[in-house]
């Protein structure tokens, strides 16, 4: 268990320095100090991971860190930062029970693995399971606009782009692309369940993950780190045991072994500082002086870069789980290395919880963050196009009521088409940050357009501001015009 720590918090503490520096740029509010403070802290206690892996301490606070840096923003986050916020949660709450003697093992890292590793799988089953779930809807099966297709297209310009290689991109791949995608989303945690096809499933997974990732979305690349992570909560002592022997025997780990434990860390840290996050500042921030005053680093550049390191990284991973996993004997007989429920048992909880937010679209809650990322899922203003999910099954009124935005000079409410609407949460929560010269139609489920100024906000009762927990619990997409067949939607 001990070495399940390590290569967790190693394949965890990388996951979280590169998502960092795939997004900084594009999630960085310039105006919060909060923020920016938890954006540095982030990869610079990644780094301190990195240097020793083994300390529980250092991963613990990296964990708080992530977590503090990911709330700051709640919840304007992609979809799968949710399901990494549940995680840095849970792990800070095992890493206390570790250092309370809760748990079974020696040392602290030990108990730290073993409480979380089976919360740590129940937690990707669930969301497996919801990611299959949410595109058993009609319009994921259309052609025309399925998800399936729609990513595939993007990815071969992609590709096309960043290589200059040219992908087929024929009429007749649109079936097979879209049932494929769904097929091995299906078949990948089926494969990680029983041990005689482990290794085929984080192989198939593995593999479909990295493919996935060749496209412009840099989210898409950070959650395919995100899944590697997991991954390695379904390898075998024998395999790691082996794997560490080849790394401290090859080059690299020769050279590792002389900067570990401060050096590393400050090394790295000088070129974050100089490097990924002026880049990050200058774009996010029109007043500041561009990047390129400091180390004539372009934006696309470093964008660039953080995107080849992150690919190399994750194409790394996948070739070290086929070289140490491929073999029969990596997979002895017995359940030493697969618990299947967690101890304490309160730590079922999080798969619980998890679960439950994966069913919010359907009781009438959020339709963001709940795995429904390129799924093509419609419930907003009771009506679904699921496949066998009711609209009887709601709980909550949440997406029922829906208002268009006909004319607009504030930016984050723009004009919508007809047919097309925000949730009056969405709207109210808008309309808190409107600029004084707001001016703004817009229709109530298909009422008589009514007009607003920064004037009249306090006197509408629609606009009261949403409570605080909602509003850093629930977010919604914007709705799609009813008689089109819903878009691909992140």
């Amino acid at each position: 268990m001990r070495s399940l720590f390590v290569f967790f918090a190693l394949a965890w503490a990388s996951y979280g320095i590169l998502h960092v520096c795939l997004t900084s740029w594009a999630m960085m509010d310039p105006y919060s100090n909060r923020e920016l403070l938890f954006k540095l802290l982030v990869p610079v206690s990644g780094f301190f991971v990195l240097g020793k892996p083994s300390s529980v301490t250092r991963f613990a606070l990296f964990c708080f860190f992530w977590l503090g840096a990911t709330l700051s923003y709640s919840p304007y986050w992609p979809n799968h930062l949710l399901h990494t916020v549940a995680i840095n949660a849970a792990l800070l709450v095992i890493c206390l029970l570790a250092w309370l003697g809760v748990g079974q093992g020696v040392t602290a890292r030990e108990r730290v693995a073993a409480m979380f590793a089976p919360v740590g799988r129940l937690s990707l089953f669930v969301l497996y399971f919801w990611v299959v779930v949410h595109k058993l809807n009609y319009d994921y099966l259309n052609p025309d606009v399925s998800c399936g297709w729609v990513l595939y297209e993007e990815s071969a310009q992609f590709i096309k782009g960043m290589t200059g290689l040219s992908v087929p991109v024929e009429p007749w791949m649109r079936y097979p692309c879209l049932l494929g995608a769904l097929l091995i989303e299906a078949l990948i945690p089926l494969l990680l369940i029983f041990r005689k096809s482990r290794f085929a499933g984080l192989v198939l997974g593995g593999v479909f993950h990295l493919i996935l990732s060749f496209h412009v979305n840099m989210f898409i690349l950070s959650f395919t780190l995100m899944m590697l992570a997991h991954y390695v909560l379904f390898t075998t002592h024998q395999g790691r045991a082996e794997c560490a022997k080849w790394w401290q025997r090859s080059w690299p780990g020769k050279r590792w072994s002389t900067v570990r434990g401060l050096k590393l860390p400050l090394v790295l840290t000088t070129i974050f500082v100089l490097y990924v996050l002026p880049v990050g500042l200058a774009n996010s921030w029109q007043g500041m002086p561009q990047a390129e005053l400091i180390l004539n680093v372009d934006e696309q550049v470093a964008w660039r870069v953080s995107r080849i390191a992150a690919t190399g990284y994750a194409m790394l991973v996948l070739i070290l789980m086929v070289r140490f996993l491929w073999r029969r004997s990596s997979w002895p007989n017995g359940r030493q290395d697969f618990a299947c429920l967690p101890r304490p048992i309160f730590l079922t909880l999080l798969p619980i919880l998890l679960f439950t937010n994966g069913l919010s679209p359907y009781i009438g809650l959020k339709t963001h963050h709940a795995y429904a990322m390129f799924s093509n899922l419609r419930t907003e203003a009771k009506v679904t196009n699921h496949l066998f999910m009711p609209v009887s099954v709601r709980v909550a009124d949440y997406q029922d009521d829906l208002i268009r935005v006909i004319e607009s000079n504030f930016s984050a409410l723009p004009a919508m088409e007809p047919g097309a609407g925000i949730t009056r949460f969405e709207f109210n929560r808008m309309l808190f940050y409107a600029p004084k010269d707001l001016k703004l139609v817009y229709s109530d489920n298909g009422s008589e357009p009514k007009t607003i100024t920064y004037e009249s906000i306090e006197q509408e009762k629609i606009l009261a501001r949403p409570p605080w927990l909602p509003r850093h619990l629930l977010f919604f997409k914007t709705a799609t015009p009813q008689e089109k067949p819903c878009p691909c939607r992140w």
